[in-house]
């Protein structure tokens, strides 16, 4: 039993190893120098692999099923426990599961060590060009090679490539691992184009884990006042068509704040439903609304503030309203509220009730978002090859012995360690029943 695996990401290594395991001869393809390259810059270089709260609510997808199937066999003990059992000792900090280093090396290490152990090949520089379905049901894997050479500079090293050739690769099964179109500068994924020839549908990639940009002319000032700002809150993204304004999704945590927009975990967790609402031409303006004061109700806030006259004597709105927030926050929220005004509270005309418009802003403060960060710079792509065509093995539906695994597919999850998660377990799955030597039906 022969397999091709299309990338060397973290689906790829999990598959190529539990193949393995199963007696089939494996052969991992990738275009880059080396595998698992992807994983060395997650949970900023400690590589989350999983999280103990592990839910569908987690993750985005038209259609669910495949998803609730392999997180329901593949848990959380059970990821754990096929990295315990290569010999990698993990740790638990808060529900997020980290290698016992902090190292997103050394899982890249343990993983492409077994695989190499058990027999696996790998062939780096490889870039697949096109598949066939031979007449007798094997694959043919066109590819082309690129050999480099070392060239010694002044102060360093440089690879030259200096011969590139073609090589086809026959197999009887392959698996299409080839990650999205996230963190790199690729128009087109080779995954999606094998899918599409051979008959599966596409839902439309959107970079997701990114920041969110608004250009708006009335939040202008606010973010440049706000600019490097970090502030707890709370987001919640809104459609508006019309008269009607939805309710999208929501998330809490810490907010950062940049020249021209929002970013960190909780903008990030609500950045693939702001692009999708981007491409939907139904939507007329994506709205996010911060609460700034979540966990407090505004009457509670004014009557804090107002509380002790004597506290308002000699003091400014901004002066005020900086016992709340971050002062960069409370400054600019003042102006939008009292323009110009920067004289002492008690000698301002019905204070109370620009006290209580300034509070209301904070819990209710409207951005309209008109952008994202790029694929290049997303740490996941939103959409993918359709899971209704994918059968719970992660054999493709349309054609027999052809698997389609990870960030491929028309999943993806929060920040956490959800995507990892994922690429694990259908990478096991999918070596599982690759590596038979007879496929049964699902």
């Amino acid at each position: 039993m022969e397999i091709i695996i299309v990338g060397a990401g973290a689906s790829a290594l999990a598959c190529g190893i539990t193949a393995l395991k199963s007696g089939a001869k494996v052969t991992l393809l990738d275009k880059k120098d080396s595998p698992g390259r992807k994983i060395l810059a997650t949970g900023n270089g400690r590589c989350n692999l999983t999280n103990t709260f592990l839910e569908s609510d987690c993750y985005n997808s038209t259609d669910l099923e495949l998803l609730e199937e392999t997180i329901d066999k593949y848990k959380t003990k059970e990821i754990m426990d096929f990295f315990n059992k290569l010999g990698l000792m993990l740790t638990d900090v808060s529900g997020y599961i980290y290698p016992n280093s902090k190292q997103s090396k050394t899982v890249v290490d343990v993983l492409f060590r077994t695989f190499q152990k058990y027999g696996g090949d790998f062939i780096p520089y490889c870039e697949v060009n096109d598949i066939y379905l031979n007449e007798d049901n094997t694959f043919s894997v066109k590819t082309s090679i690129t050999e480099y050479s070392i060239v010694k500079l002044k102060n360093r090293e440089k690879l030259v490539p200096n011969n590139t050739y073609t090589k086809s690769f026959n197999c009887d099964k392959v698996v299409v691992a080839t990650g999205s179109r996230a963190g790199t500068k690729d128009e087109e994924n080779i995954g999606y184009t094998i899918a599409r020839k051979f008959g599966h549908k596409i839902n439309p990639t959107v970079p997701a884990l990114v920041p969110l940009y608004c250009h708006s002319e009335s939040n202008r000032e606010f973010f440049v006042d706000c600019k490097g700002v970090r502030a707890n809150g709370k987001i919640d993204l809104y459609s508006i068509y019309g008269d009607v304004r939805e309710l999208i999704c929501s998330d809490k945590g810490e907010i950062q704040f940049t020249e021209n927009g929002l970013s960190g975990i909780v903008t990030f967790q609500v950045s693939a439903s702001a692009n999708r609402l981007l491409l939907d031409k139904k939507c007329e303006r994506v709205e996010i609304e911060l609460d700034l004061l979540d966990s407090l109700r505004e009457e509670e806030i004014l009557k804090f503030l107002i509380s002790d006259r004597q506290l308002l004597e000699k003091t400014t709105f901004r002066q005020l309203i900086c016992g709340i927030i971050n002062s960069s926050i409370a400054g600019t929220v003042c102006k939008e509220v009292i323009k110009e005004y920067g004289g002492f509270i008690s000698e301002y005309n019905n204070y109370q009730s620009a006290i209580a418009n300034i509070i209301h802003l904070l819990k209710h403060y409207i951005i309209v978002v008109d952008g994202s960060g790029d694929f290049e710079n997303a740490q996941v792509c939103s959409g993918g090859i359709l899971t209704e065509e994918i059968k719970n093995s992660f054999e493709s539906k349309i054609v027999k012995n052809l698997y389609f695994i990870g960030e491929v597919l028309d999943v993806d999850g929060k920040c956490g360690g959800y995507n990892l998660h994922f690429a694990w377990a259908s990478g096991i799955i999918s070596g599982e029943n690759a590596g038979k030597s007879e496929d049964t039906d699902d």
